[in-house]
This record gives structure tokens, sequence and C-alpha cells, in this order.
């Protein structure tokens, strides 16, 4: 069963850009052909790198970037080979765009972050919750109203990044021993 999902969780970007593949004029079909099976050995082999970081003392992105890099290699060589070098170009620049824009969002995400982080947002923040000595309770449905009143203002992943900011800030502070109920705060 769980080769089964391992399966599918690789085959899962394929099926994000089936659509655009589908557009084209005319696509080669790589799935039963050596450059499908090569693209799966080079993805399982950058997924594996990238796990075992602390042995290899390798960033996770080293053989991620690596391994991509190898793929799309492979195709837009089989793909020139068959006269259509236009459509891996347009498939190949179609998927690097929806990476850049990935990455000026979470750029633009923790920027935004750092910026209320330097200013003295959270510090303010934790001041304040703990001040009141909420309880743990009480500190949840604030965090949640809070994040509920900045989701109208700003994307569900810079609140959520807010949100576990002040979350861990106010935990650090009232951390203590509980058992039972009980709990006894530094």
């Amino acid at each position: 069963m769980t080769i089964f999902f391992v399966i599918f969780a690789l085959l899962l970007p394929g099926l994000a850009c089936a659509d655009q593949a589908q557009s084209a004029a005319v696509t080669l079909n790589l799935t039963e052909h050596i450059i499908g099976y090569l693209s799966i050995v080079v993805t399982v082999a950058a997924y594996i790198a990238a796990m075992s970081e602390e042995v290899t003392e390798l960033r996770k992105s080293k053989p991620m970037v690596l391994g991509s890099a190898l793929v799309w290699f492979a195709i837009c060589i089989y793909y020139a080979l068959h006269g259509q070098a236009k459509t891996a170009a347009l498939a190949f620049e179609s998927n690097l765009l929806a990476y850049i824009e990935l990455l000026l969002f979470i750029l633009v995400s923790m920027t935004y972050l750092n910026t209320m982080e330097e200013r003295g947002v959270f510090r303010a923040l934790q001041v304040f919750l703990l001040s009141r000595q909420f309880s743990y309770r009480q500190l949840f449905w604030i965090t949640g109203g809070l994040a509920f009143v900045l989701s109208t203002v700003i994307n569900g992943l810079t609140v959520g990044l807010i949100m576990g900011s002040v979350a861990m800030a106010v935990g650090k502070k009232k951390a203590g021993v509980c058992w039972l109920g009980v709990c006894a705060y530094r």
C-alpha cells in the first residue's frame, strides 16, 4: 500500500502540468521510454540525497536542483532530437515561471515577517499576552481571532508564519511543567 502512495507522490507534479502538456500540438509520450524511467530514478535519488542531509552534509536544495536539471536536460535533448525543441522550451519556461512565482511569494512573506520581528511587533504582543496571564485556552482563541483578522489583509502562509512566531514567543515564556492540569510556571 505504501508503494502506491510513493508512486502517486512522485507522479503528482506531472499531473499538475498535464493541461499544459496536452495543449501542445503534438506531445511525445515518455512514460514507457528510458527518459521516463531515468527521470523517476533521478528524482528518487535526489530525494534520498536530500533526506540524508546530515550524513552527506549537503543542503537539501543542491541534490534537488541537480536532479531537476538532469531531468529537464534529458527531456529537452529528447524533444530536440525529435524536432520539438520549442515544445520542451515552452514547458520548461512555464514550470520555471511557476517556481519563480513561488520563490518570490515566499521571499516577500519572509521579508514581511522579519521586518515585523525587527520592529518588535512579536515582542510587544508577547509582553501583552503574558502580562494578562491568559490560560492556554484563552491564548488559543486570541491567536485564532488575530489570525482571522490578519487573514483579511495578508495571505494565509504569512498569517501562519506570524501566528507560529507569536505562539513560539509566548510558549517559550509560558513553558512550565504541567501534569494532569496542574502547571508550575517558571
